[in-house]
């Protein structure tokens, strides 16, 4: 069966977190991920749900458990139904919830690329942004959380065979 666009960028970002992970857990709902020497990087330490039914009393109890050993938790809802019933429950139990957002270019350009010189850059060269990106982000940034979300930069694009493009400002 052919799967729409947003299931194949779905599956795409979890082949992902899965290459990059350390361990995957099986448990109830779905699979636990963790990458155990990067523990403040959310995206490779969730429990991700994959089942279409749960409560929110469910989940937290069982993220409790699974990631006892972190200092957060994070539940990845793959079936958008059962997230954003959830939704509610979770705030309610001082969860903070986000929707995760794929976009698909379904047009063409506004201005042709020519109009913009762009190079094909080394990942080496965007850790100096990425840093700045991730202090914005995150105001407290340390330099231990900054030096595991630099590594899972890395990994992330090592597993995806990433190729990075940048348009330099002033030269």
């Amino acid at each position: 069966a052919m799967r729409s666009e947003l299931e194949r960028a779905s599956a795409f970002e979890e082949a992902l977190r899965d290459a990059v992970a350390e361990r995957l857990v099986p448990w109830r709902f779905g699979t636990a991920v963790f990458h155990d020497s990067l523990p403040v990087v959310w995206s490779l330490n969730c429990v991700r749900v994959e089942a279409t039914e749960a409560s929110a009393e469910e989940l937290v109890g069982e993220a409790d458990r699974l990631q006892a050993e972190l200092p957060h938790r994070r539940l990845l809802v793959m079936d958008e139904a059962l997230g954003r019933e959830l939704e509610d429950s979770l705030r309610g139990r001082g969860w903070k919830t986000d929707a995760l957002q794929f976009m698909v270019p379904r047009q063409e350009p506004e201005r042709p690329a020519s109009d913009v010189r762009i190079e094909e850059i080394a990942h080496d060269d965007l850790i100096p942004l990425r840093r700045r990106i991730l202090e914005e982000w995150l105001a407290d940034t340390d330099e231990e959380t900054a030096r595991q979300v630099g590594e899972m930069d890395r990994l992330v694009a090592e597993a995806g065979n990433a190729r990075h493009f940048a348009v330099r400002a002033d030269g």
